[in-house]
Order: structure tokens, then C-alpha cells, then sequence
């Protein structure tokens, strides 16, 4: 009985690898000396396998304290390279060692702009155009992709 509870934890935890990745920060506010570990849970999201510059991560919460880590880059379009911004949910816990936690998950979603220089996340959903393109480029707005 007790090697059938141990192989099922075991089986448990090895496909948690899949669905999360677990960084070990000092300060959430800096994540910057982070910056490769986030690149690489990101890759492993389709959504975002072709985001090409990534940088800029930031932890933050929503105005209903769902926690997320955002990041900015670029991505090939049709029409040339387009700003894109990402992002993925997280669990923030202190450990005892006086290092922050964050769990990450394997989902998220992303804004990429169409004649837009900045796009952010609606409060309820989806992304909105802040910063308009080029006038002659035609209409600003963010395609929104979400992944799950």
C-alpha cells in the first residue's frame, strides 16, 4: 500500500513540471537579475514561442488581487514586427528563507498591437490600443490571445 501512495505522488509531482515553474526571487518589485528564467517558462508557452525581445517583466496584481508576471516584446507579423505584451498567472508565497516564491503557470495571454506602440490588459478582459501608431498607418487597435 505504502509504495502505491509513493508512486502516485511521484507520478503527481513529475507532471506538476509541466503545468508550473517555480522561481526563487529576492525582491518581487526587481525581477530583472531573473530575466532568463522567465524567458524560458515563457518559451514554453505556444503563445508566446515566437515573442522575440523579451524584457521588462513586472509582478503585479489586478484590481480583484489575481497575480500575474508581464512582459513586453516583439513579434513577426504580416506587416513587419509588432509590440506585444504577455502575460502569465502566478502564486506569490515568503519562504523561510526570506525569498519570495513565484509559481507560474503554464497559460496566459497576449496582447500584440496593429499600428499601436502600447497595449495593456482591460480590467475585464481582452487588451485595448493606449498609444496609437503612425496616423497613416490605418486603424490602432491589439489582437488578444489567450491560452489555456
Amino acid at each position: 500500500m505504502r509504495k502505491i501512495f509513493y508512486f502516485l505522488v511521484f507520478v503527481y509531482c513529475a507532471s506538476c513540471s509541466n503545468t508550473q515553474t517555480i522561481i526563487e526571487v529576492t525582491d518581487i518589485n526587481d525581477l530583472t537579475p531573473y530575466k532568463k528564467e522567465f524567458i524560458e517558462h515563457f518559451k514554453k508557452i505556444s503563445i508566446f514561442a515566437n515573442i522575440q525581445d523579451m524584457h521588462d517583466f513586472v509582478y503585479y496584481k489586478d484590481s480583484v488581487n489575481n497575480e500575474f508576471i508581464e512582459g513586453n516584446g516583439m513579434i513577426e507579423t504580416g506587416e513587419g514586427k509588432s509590440n506585444v505584451l504577455f502575460r502569465s498567472p502566478v502564486y506569490c508565497e515568503n519562504s523561510d528563507k526570506g525569498f519570495v516564491l513565484i509559481t507560474l503557470q503554464m497559460h496566459g495571454e497576449s496582447c500584440t498591437g496593429v499600428n499601436c506602440s502600447k497595449c495593456v490588459f482591460r480590467k475585464k478582459g481582452g487588451c485595448k490600443c493606449e498609444k496609437a501608431g503612425s496616423i497613416g498607418g490605418g486603424a490602432s487597435y491589439c489582437n488578444h490571445a489567450i491560452s489555456k
